[in-house]
């Protein structure tokens, strides 16, 4: 038996009324969860309306609007601990962890609720508790203001999002035979003289004077 996980750990900042507009959805979708329907119907008709139109519901329907964010809305789950600190120096720090990691709809959600705090940039890894094929990748995913753009590593299948890079090679140069004559040693060098046997007589006259 092996463990499946899908980890990540990311922090980004976003102004006071962004983080309040992320608290809230956290809120009632936790109720939710919980199967507390009466307890969320009420959160949400608390809230204001300018939240209520980040997730635009049917009357009959306030709540699928924030349902919608969910591949299953039965489980309306983030895999992670959503922690949103106090306001500071204008900014509220926001810091997403866990290990079992619905990237998609922490997405959706933030892309939802974020108008000025850009770029957020999230990436995660898919691991397994045993070294089993084909159970190892990862991903991420970057909101800015042209929208909400997504990688994985299975994108490395993918050869059409792959750019081919151009390698420069250094070129073998090759010699002709018939580009002249050999080249000669240069003048720098002086002849030396052919070296005289042991027992040859000098052949310079004032030595043996």
């Amino acid at each position: 038996m092996a463990d499946n996980f899908l980890q990540t750990s990311f922090a980004f900042d976003l102004t006071p009324s962004e983080g309040a507009h992320l608290a809230t959805a956290v809120a009632i979708i936790g109720l939710i969860d919980d199967a507390d329907e009466t307890t969320a119907l009420t959160a949400w008709n608390e809230a204001s309306d300018e939240f209520k139109a980040l997730f635009p519901s049917p009357e009959d329907e306030p709540l699928s609007g924030l349902l919608d964010l969910f591949s299953d809305p039965d489980f309306p789950q983030f895999g992670a601990t959503i922690e949103i600190g106090n306001t500071t120096d204008g900014k509220c720090r926001v810091h997403i962890y866990g290990d079992q990691f619905d990237p998609d709809a922490t997405a959706s959600l933030l892309a939802a609720i974020v108008s000025t705090s850009f770029p957020i940039i999230c990436t995660w890894a898919a691991t397994c508790s045993k070294l089993r094929l084909e159970e190892f990748t990862g991903g991420g995913f970057r909101l800015d203001r042209t929208g909400l753009h997504s990688i994985s590593a299975r994108h490395l299948d993918d050869n059409t999002r792959l750019e081919r890079r151009h390698v420069r090679r250094r070129k073998k140069t090759k010699m002709n035979p018939n580009s002249g004559p050999a080249k000669t040693p240069s003048a720098n060098f002086a002849k030396r003289e052919p070296l005289q046997p042991p027992n040859a007589p000098n052949s310079n006259p004032r030595s043996n004077l």
